[in-house]
């Protein structure tokens, strides 16, 4: 046989197809190396086409394929330990700017890897500086709050170390050491995160051995002055977290260092030094606390040694700033050595008194930051009222002459409006004695609340208008004015004046408001000034006759005690119009979205873990300008609906912090119900459907409404609401009682019928607690239901169960609050919701609960208060449509009684119960046949419906009176 030869030149082509698939094999590889994974994926595709036995292509094939499983975190990260010289620097960036995306997420597989690669790789690309910032990504949890890999690596490693011995443990961290102060950090964050140490609440053994080694490691540090900044950080967090293990541990000379970085964030415009100060202030704080007499000895001394021993300037200032700065952390031991510390008020007037001798020249300016330093001390001192007293007695008269001065260079200003807020906070403590809603006599002295007022006043407009501000400065000037804004003179000054408002208002609005202290002082300020004042129960008001009688004043009047023109309501609501007008509610909305860009937890989570008291504010300040309703409107045009649906919704997720603290949970409860109360008031009187969208769903209101209908029995004759703290039993009765209106314009939105509207929602999630304030608030006899008016709307019911107290009051909003219930029940019922159907139509074998609803509904048909039985009588007109609530009412003795007695009620002057009547009997003579004919005949129904028609004014009730008559024929 004839062999066949190739064509010409087919075997050189051969040889060139392998030679470029051998090369794309290579340079996939390549790449691939260099993290290019989809051009090494290309290459590879083009070389198995071309050649797919060639044995390069087939090693770079099998290569990819085994590590196509690789994840995308360990790639980059072998890119940087690979790679060298720009390339590393790069890869480097890649490996942080994927840490920082929000696709990392979950447990962050793959992060545990990455760290033990770089822990094993011996000083590689140490001089890139990224490591750091590397190492801190990985170690940093993610925004879900997970178990991250990395962290639990880390973990593992440091139980491997103190299972070996101490140097294996501060070998490992001083590799972190190394790294810089980022690394550092995130390894502190891991070594005192309680939750990867512990296993059923119960801590590991050795965890605090290697607490201990690492505290005496970082104090070491500090001692031998190296690094003195990242180890006072570190120090301060296992302090703050771990203070009860780790206090015995710190020395003097640590000590002291701790307290001078409390001083670096003074006036500091770098963030780093402002962080440190406050780590520095917490972690000072929580030793002192930790430690007892030690730690208050180890401040006195370190206070007398400035102060006392030295008396120099800079000590002075010095001290007084430490002093200053955890005065308001561990008030009982400042106050302690405020009062007693020997030689402590002889040095603070000798550096007041120089300070008014010398004019001019560089000790001037020097004592001059001296004189600030104790005046700001005086101020801080006088929150807790040992020292105020003492500060009213020894320094008022310096105080008063610093104000009088008046100004001079920027650091005689400041010390002014210091001493200022210091006189301020001895009036405000002097009101604080006076009862509430009693107008205090105004002051007379030279540094009198108005003038101090106007200070601080013309201060803030100044500052607003620069752009030179210290954040300090403006935090002064603002809490001056939270202390005289309890002044009525003082609140309609600030209201009264524009520009004042808008340089409030922008200060407010700036997003580093939070973060520079301002934010409560300021919304203190504006919750002053709205507030309206307080309502006096029985009790408070024979607290006040006590109080009159002790001031040989037995017969003024305590049923309506003087508040004066500034404090009625006329007035207050004035303010809040101005209020409102200034730009108020478009500012607090502002307010949340700082803060939520502010905290890496949820917004109000971090708020509240952080303090809570501002965030409390807003609600607080929302809740007195919606009281007046022609306001409502506008509030919630302005997104004040919304900003209060966000703080609920924040507020009841489960609140941390970022140092994996969690706010009280009658902080929480306080925030909630106040944000329930402000959102139900404005709901009352809005049109839902202008208020409401498919991106605030009518639906997200329903359960902060339902929280204020939580109610239970005191006592026998007192309901009251279960809100933070207890509460008043008479004035927690308003919000329930707003809830109940808002909750019926909610549910007067048209339903479609399918099982997801608002009304199904009500009656899945609330239909307990409606329940419950139906039975709780039922009027105990015909004597204490007083009141039948029903006029004016709910709005001006809403006045009317405001402003009463007492037991008639407690008779009067029980009828009110029933009325509300009954009138939500209606509206649920008139819109065919299928739950709230289904609550009456049932069978009595699958809810056996049916015949009591039924039977307390028909009651309701027949209360004494008109309004209630006209809501009654409608629900009725919607369920009598019904088979089985026929046959109830049939079964009942009163049934069809109370049903004939709506055709005549004698308050009915529109016809309403009458036509409600009508369309009930009709329903029950359709439905219920032969039976309910016999039954209204019985009952004198045919006459009753002859003289309703004669009786009717409405074309619709003459027309469905004859239908029903001629169904008795």
């Amino acid at each position: 046989m004839t062999s066949i030869s190739p064509p010409p030149g087919s075997t050189q082509q051969a040889t060139d197809v392998e030679t470029k698939a051998a090369a794309l094999a290579s340079s996939s590889l390549q790449l691939y190396s260099e993290g290019n994974l989809n051009d090494a994926l290309r290459n590879l595709k083009h070389a198995l086409s071309l050649s797919p036995g060639n044995p390069q292509v087939l090693l770079a094939f099998n290569t990819l394929q085994t590590d196509s499983k690789t994840l995308e975190i360990v790639r980059l990260c072998r890119r940087v330990l690979i790679s060298e010289g720009p390339k590393a620097r790069e890869a480097g960036e890649d490996v942080v700017r994927y840490l920082n995306s929000a696709g990392r997420s979950g447990s962050a597989a793959g992060e545990g890897e990455c760290l033990l690669m770089f822990l094993n790789e011996e000083g590689v690309h140490g001089e890139l500086g990224l490591e750091g910032r590397i190492i801190a990504a990985l170690l940093r949890p993610t925004a879900g709050g997970g178990r991250i890999e990395a962290r639990e690596q880390l973990v593992h490693l440091i139980r491997l170390a103190y299972l070996e011995d101490s140097k294996e443990l501060e070998e490992l961290l001083r590799r972190f050491w190394s790294w810089g102060s980022l690394a550092t950090e995130g390894f502190v964050s891991v070594l005192v995160d309680g939750a990867l140490w512990s296993e059923k609440g119960k801590v590991e053994k050795g965890y605090e051995m290697a607490l201990k080694i690492y505290f005496r490691w970082f104090v070491g540090k500090i001692e031998k002055k190296e690094g003195v900044e990242a180890a006072i950080r570190a120090i301060s967090r296992i302090l703050v977290a771990k203070a009860e293990v780790t206090q015995h541990l710190l020395g003097k000379a640590a000590f002291e260092e701790i307290l001078l970085a409390i001083t670096r964030g003074k006036g500091a415009e770098k963030e780093l030094d402002r962080e440190l100060a406050t780590q520095a202030t917490l972690a000072a704080a929580k030793y002192i606390t930790a430690a007892g007499e030690p730690g208050e000895a180890l401040l006195a001394g370190f206070m007398t040694q400035r102060l006392v021993v030295s008396e120099s300037e800079e000590d002075t200032v010095i001290a007084m700033e430490v002093a200053a700065t955890l005065f308001p952390l561990i008030q009982q031991v400042a106050a302690k050595i405020f009062t007693e510390t020997e030689g402590l008020i002889r040095r603070l007037v000798e550096v007041l008194d120089e300070g008014e001798k010398l004019i001019g020249g560089e000790d001037f300016r020097q004592r001059a930051e001296a004189v600030k330093a104790v005046v700001r001390l005086l101020g801080v001192a006088c929150g807790e009222k040992a020292c105020r007293e003492v500060v009213r007695d020894r320094y008022m008269d310096y105080l008063e002459r610093i104000v009088a001065r008046g100004g001079g260079g920027k650091s005689q200003n400041d010390t002014r409006i210091l001493a200022a807020v210091a006189l301020a906070k001895i009036h405000s403590a002097a009101l604080g004695n006076i009862a509430p809603g009693i107008q205090p006599t105004p002051m007379v002295d030279k540094g009198g609340v108005g003038e101090l007022a106007r200070i601080f006043k013309t201060s803030l407009i100044l500052q607003s208008n620069t752009t030179t501000t210290t954040a300090t400065s403006q935090q002064e000037s603002i809490e001056g004015l939270a202390y005289t804004s309890l002044d009525s003179s003082v609140k309609e000054a600030l209201t009264t004046d524009r520009t004042f408002l808008t340089a409030l208002l922008k200060t407010l609005s700036a997003p580093t408001a939070a973060s520079q202290g301002v934010l409560y002082g300021g919304l203190t300020v504006l919750a002053n000034v709205a507030a309206y004042p307080l309502i006096l129960t029985k009790e408070q008001q024979k607290v006040l006759q006590l109080k009159k009688y002790a001031e040989a004043n037995p017969s003024a009047s305590t049923e309506n005690p003087d508040i004066g023109p500034r404090e009625i309501d006329e007035a207050v609501t004035g303010r809040c119009k101005k209020l409102l007008d200034a730009g108020t509610v478009p500012v607090l909305v502002a307010i949340f979205k700082n803060i939520s860009k502010t905290t890496s937890t949820s917004p109000a989570q971090g708020a509240i873990a952080s303090g809570g008291s501002s965030l409390l504010l807003i609600p607080t300040i929302l809740l007195s300008i919606s009281k007046t309703q022609k306001y409502r409107p506008q509030i919630a045009q302005q997104g004040g609906v919304k900003l209060l649906l966000q703080i609920y919704s924040a507020v009841t997720a489960r609140p941390t912090s970022a140092n994996n603290t969690t706010p009280s949970s009658a902080a929480v409860a306080e925030v909630r119900h106040t944000t329930a109360n402000a959102l139900a008031r404005i709901l009352v009187s809005v049109n839902p459907a202008l208020v409401f969208s498919s991106q605030t769903p009518p639906a997200s209101a329903i359960r902060p409404l339902l929280a204020l209908l939580n109610t239970r029995y005191d006592d026998e004759e007192m309901p009251t609401q279960g809100g933070p703290g207890g509460g008043s039993k008479v004035t927690d009765l308003l919000p329930m009682f707003e809830a109940l209106l808002a909750l019926t314009n909610l549910a007067s939105i048209p339903s479609d019928g399918s099982g997801g509207g608002v009304q199904d929602l009500v009656v899945r999630v609330g239909w307990d607690q409606l329940e419950d304030v139906l039975l709780m608030h039922a009027p105990r006899s015909s004597t204490v239901a007083e009141s039948r008016e029903c006029e004016g709307g709910d709005d001006q019911e809403q006045e009317k169960i405001g402003k009463k107290a007492g037991v008639s009051y407690i008779a009067d909003a029980s009828t009110r609050i029933q009325r509300a219930a009954v009138e939500l029940i209606c509206n649920l019922c008139g819109s065919y919701s299928p739950l709230a159907l289904e609550k009456f139509t049932a069978s009595p074998q699958s809810d056996p609960r049916v015949s009591g609803r039924l039977h307390l509904l028909l009651a309701l048909a027949d209360a004494e208060d008109y309004a209630t039985r006209r809501a009654a009588a409608g629900a009725l007109a919607v369920l009598t449509e019904f088979e089985t609530v026929v046959e109830g009412v049939l079964e009942r003795e009163r049934g069809v009684k109370v049903l004939l007695g709506m055709l005549e009620d004698e308050d009915d002057q529109g016809e309403e119960m009458a036509m409600r009547g009508v369309v009930c009997v009709r329903n029950l003579l359709g439905v219920g046949g032969a039976k309910a004919v016999e039954r209204v005949k019985g009952e004198g129904g045919r006459e009753g419906l002859v003289q309703a028609v004669k009786r009717a004014r409405g074309k619709e009730v003459v027309e469905l009176g004859v239908e029903a008559v001629k169904m008795l024929i």
